[in-house]
């Protein structure tokens, strides 16, 4: 491997030992599919990677040959106690006696001879560099599209979620309670993501508290929210501050939510009725446009890249609002849109037509509910959104 691909395969041996016991973060990961193709099925194959990691971090022990405090030592116990044990650093610098200089350069050597040893085990390792338009984003909403929202009983649906990381509970010996203020309670929004949110929270917490924590985590209802509150500790003083990632900032933002961190406590708030609005455009930038506009309103954005998979989207999913593209690949936005208006299941959608073309009058003549020039401002966009979706009845 060039310096490039060297870096490349490093900084995805970094990512899978950070998650090494995060059953949801290595079920899709190249590396662990690079490193056990044959395996049948994502269990069998994440055990199967962690214990090829763990026999390779065994390998470098030296065992008896040197001395126990020479730097080869080190490297296999740094890898040993910080990914196999996941204790803290302050834990590890305190037991090597260790400053933090020296544990980060003696760590970046013990993940570059790792990486070596792990990349022996794949005979195309080149691959795992290539670009890919596989993505948190794209998986997340993927599953927007494809899935429905759900009713369940809300305790039943924290415990559900609890057991998916019961052996990451096990691991560290700690103790989860779930309640509700309502028993009864139903939840109504995409249930795979938000149970992918809150996984992903409290592997974290577990993981970066003392053994034995315990958890409280209570759902409750305000008048346009759910709130998953997750106390700490017998005095439920929260001990561990939760970091901010592009997985849990992804996740979130897909529910239309936010995460609220105090001393009392850590708080997933998502909306009680996020509604789907449907981009139809073949421009990736646009789509990421207007998901930027939308970020912190509680909209779902859809995606269709042409004029079949919108009509199937808008069909089966009932976003309230379609912002269409005219020029489009195959079929053109004008075609697409007389096939949305002249259908039962999506007459009623109102359709915004954004396009470069100056064409505002043939939008409105031929059934469009609006036009925007393409790309619009922020505000352009939102005061958009509000009119038609919030009509001023008296205007009507």
């Amino acid at each position: 491997m060039n310096n490039l691909d060297t870096d490349a395969f490093e900084q995805q041996v970094r990512e899978c030992l950070l998650h090494l016991f995060d059953y949801l973060f290595l079920q899709d990961h190249p590396l662990v599919h690079a490193c056990v193709p044959e395996a049948k099925g994502d269990a069998s194959r994440i055990q199967a990677f962690r214990q090829l990691v763990t026999d390779s971090i065994e390998s470098l022990n030296p065992g008896k040959e040197v001395t126990p405090d020479s730097r080869k030592t080190r490297l296999y116990q740094i890898l040993q106690m910080r990914y196999l044990s996941q204790q803290q650093i302050q834990h590890i610098l305190h037991r090597l006696n260790l400053s933090e200089r020296q544990f980060y350069r003696d760590h970046a050597k013990a993940v570059q001879t790792l990486s070596t040893i792990l990349a022996e085990q794949i005979k195309a390792p080149l691959e795992l560099s290539q670009p890919s338009t596989i993505s948190l984003q794209s998986e997340v909403e993927r599953v927007h599209q494809q899935g429905e929202p759900q009713q369940i009983n809300g305790v039943a649906f924290l415990q559900k979620t609890m057991h998916a990381i019961q052996g990451l509970i096990d691991r560290h010996q700690a103790h989860i309670d779930v309640t509700a203020i309502n028993p009864r309670l139903d939840l109504s929004t995409d249930l795979t993501v938000l149970r992918q949110a809150i996984i992903w929270i409290m592997s974290q917490l577990i993981t970066q508290s003392p053994a034995h924590s315990r958890f409280l985590v209570t759902l409750t209802l305000t008048a346009t929210h759910y709130q998953f509150i997750i106390e700490q500790d017998d005095a439920l003083v929260m001990r561990t501050q939760l970091a901010q990632t592009d997985t849990l900032d992804t996740l979130v933002t897909a529910l239309g939510g936010r995460v609220l961190q105090d001393e009392d406590g850590i708080t997933l708030e998502v909306p009680l009725d996020q509604q789907s609005i449907l981009i139809i455009d073949d421009n990736p930038d646009a789509v990421a446009l207007f998901r930027r506009y939308l970020t912190g309103y509680p909209y779902q954005v859809l995606a269709a890249h042409d004029g079949t998979q919108a009509l199937e989207l808008a069909t089966n999913a009932q976003p309230r609002l379609i912002v269409l593209d005219v020029m489009l690949p195959k079929q053109d936005g004008w075609e697409v849109l007389q096939l949305l208006k002249n259908r039962r299941a999506t007459q009623h959608i109102p359709v915004l037509i954004c396009s470069v073309l100056d064409a505002a009058d043939l939008a409105m003549s031929i059934g469009a509910d609006g036009f925007l020039k393409k790309p619009p401002g922020e505000s352009v966009f939102l005061d958009a959104l509000a009119r038609h979706l919030n009509p001023d009845p008296q205007a009507m």
